[in-house]
């Protein structure tokens, strides 16, 4: 279960602050349903005209960049746990 989360930098229109916001006390398993929720319903202002220089909407890629670092901050937790763990073992 996530019991918070944080934002270093957000989306121009505010988006990764609501997704982590929605993301708090939520559980850990559903995080790409609470992440792809939270992130749709937001009245965000990108596009979904595909953008030629990422081949892709913004506001998809927007999408992926907030659960790439969703993934990232849940990957250095796992390995922060696991070096505690071998400390007091």
């Amino acid at each position: 279960m996530f019991i918070g989360a944080g934002v270093i930098s957000d989306a121009p229109c505010g988006s990764t602050w609501f997704v982590a916001k929605k993301l708090g006390w939520s559980d850990t398993p559903e995080y790409k349903e609470t992440n792809s929720g939270a992130h749709h319903s937001y009245p965000c202002t990108a596009t979904m005209d595909k953008d030629p220089q990422l081949g892709d909407t913004i506001l998809h890629k927007a999408g992926c960049i907030i659960r790439e670092a969703v993934e990232d901050g849940m990957e250095s937790e796992k390995k922060e746990k696991s070096r505690l763990s071998e400390h007091r073992g």
